[in-house]
């Protein structure tokens, strides 16, 4: 059995390392692109080039050669613009917990809907098998105490489990992480721990089902049967329930919302004027108001328009946090009975591939849009001439203009995603554990 998980391992860990190289290389492109681009695009209007929209790559994420997640169900790339961040809608939590692992081929979709069957092939016999050869019956007559055979039996279980299959898929995850992020070593121990405990639950509720069915063959077919149903079936359903449970605004009330925003920013009315008038004078004291303005005019109407659309675009995408939040905790929640399930919300937690890191680049984006038009808008202003419709200065070079850096995955954040679903781990091992004890205790105390 060692030898086929690790030869399982070794073809899952190679198939998600090609997926994520090739990932690697097309962010690289992409972001080698956008900067040319923006460098060498033509003169024009500054607030021109802002409207034309450029386009910048959401990284790869930190472990997606382990465990890609939604990564490949999210959009890989934001389309930025003058006055709002695109695309607003994106991948559900459904689309991570969909069978059989959202399209994806990596070590995280082999510990949690593989692995889990070679569980069931080694545990259970634990106890069935026993009965089957007479040897409980023996250490019953013997006067043989719950306390110790039930640790034994633990004790057993965890070992076999652990040296037969979690070792060899840890080894490899192990080996890729020092070929292709080696700067993540506490981030693999964290996600390798999610899984142990993914497995750890798989392995007590085998255990509880051994001691409960007298004969191996039927134990082995309820925990395969088990083993389709909480690994395929629960996580889907979890999730379609938490779905429809959750109800964000449809992606076309979202377009109309962005699109009434950024008409309003070119609103020129008269109650904007006179707010721009009043903080041009607020940082221009020697101006009375009259005649020519120290700066563009149209360039502060803009400003301080655009500062409302983020304002608004702030407020919108927290709704959406949110509500992704609400459905997250809810799949979390409906999947308690399915280990996999857990395991493979909080693995991608850990490994930055989860709705959480998506969030976290969009809002990291929309910050750097905010930095480039306030910049743009500035030059504008004070180097500028004339508004909309008549000018006489462009904006040539934007050497100077800030440009985007990538975002950062804060441990606490991953933290944060996988709270939940370990817990719920821990309390599927607990319940696999009682019921065995509880099983044991009766059947060695009890009659035959």
């Amino acid at each position: 059995m060692t030898a086929a998980v690790t030869a399982l391992a070794l073809a899952f860990g190679l198939a998600g390392a090609g997926a994520y190289q090739a990932r690697h290389e097309e962010h690289e492109e992409l972001r080698t692109y956008g900067d040319e681009r923006f460098s060498v695009q033509s003169a024009d209007h500054p607030h021109a080039i802002a409207h034309r929209g450029y386009v910048v790559s959401r990284p790869p994420p930190v472990l997606g050669f382990l465990d890609a997640g939604l990564d490949g169900a999210l959009g890989r790339w934001l389309t930025l613009d003058a006055h709002r961040t695109r695309p607003l809608e994106g991948a559900r939590v459904g689309d991570l917990t969909r069978a059989p692992g959202a399209g994806r081929l990596d070590l995280g979709l082999l510990f949690t809907l593989v692995l889990p069957g070679f569980v069931v092939l080694l545990v259970h016999d634990a106890v069935a098998g026993e009965r089957r050869r007479g040897t409980f019956a023996m250490l019953r007559a013997a006067g043989l105490q719950p306390g110790p055979w039930v640790a034994a039996k633990l004790a057993g279980a965890a070992a076999r489990v652990g040296l037969a299959v979690f070792l060899p898929a840890a080894l490899v995850a192990a080996a890729l992480t020092a070929a292709l992020a080696s700067d993540a070593w506490p981030r693999l121990v964290a996600w390798l721990g999610v899984q142990a405990l993914g497995l750890a639950a798989w392995a007590a509720l085998t255990l509880a089902l051994s001691a409960w069915v007298r004969d191996p063959p039927r134990a082995l077919g309820m925990g395969l049967m088990g083993w389709g149903l909480l690994t395929v079936v629960i996580p889907p359903l979890a999730s379609t329930a938490a779905r429809a449970a959750t109800r964000p605004p449809p992606p076309g009330v979202l377009s109309a919302r962005l699109a009434t925003w950024a008409e309003s920013a070119h609103a020129q009315t008269e109650d904007l004027r006179a707010r721009a008038i009043r903080d041009v004078r607020r940082r221009h004291p020697e101006w009375d108001g009259n005649g020519d303005s120290p700066e563009v005019l149209d360039a502060v109407m803009l400003r301080l328009a655009d500062r409302e659309v983020a304002e608004r675009m702030a407020a919108l995408l927290d709704q959406l946090a949110a509500e992704q939040d609400r459905e997250a905790t809810l799949a979390a929640a409906l999947s308690f009975a399915s280990p996999g399930g857990l395991a493979q919300l909080a693995g991608s937690a850990v490994a930055a591939s989860d709705l959480a890191q998506a969030r976290l680049a969009e809002a990291h984006y929309e910050g750097y849009r905010r930095e480039l038009m306030a910049w743009i808008n500035r030059w504008w202003a004070e180097n500028g001439q004339g508004g909309f419709d008549a000018w006489s200065d462009t904006l040539k070079d934007l050497s100077s203009a800030p440009r985007p850096t990538p975002p950062r995955s804060p441990a606490r954040l991953a933290w944060a995603g996988c709270r939940l679903p370990c817990l719920l781990l821990l309390v599927l091992c607990a319940v696999g554990g009682a019921a065995f004890a509880l099983e044991s205790r009766r059947s060695l105390r009890g009659a035959a």
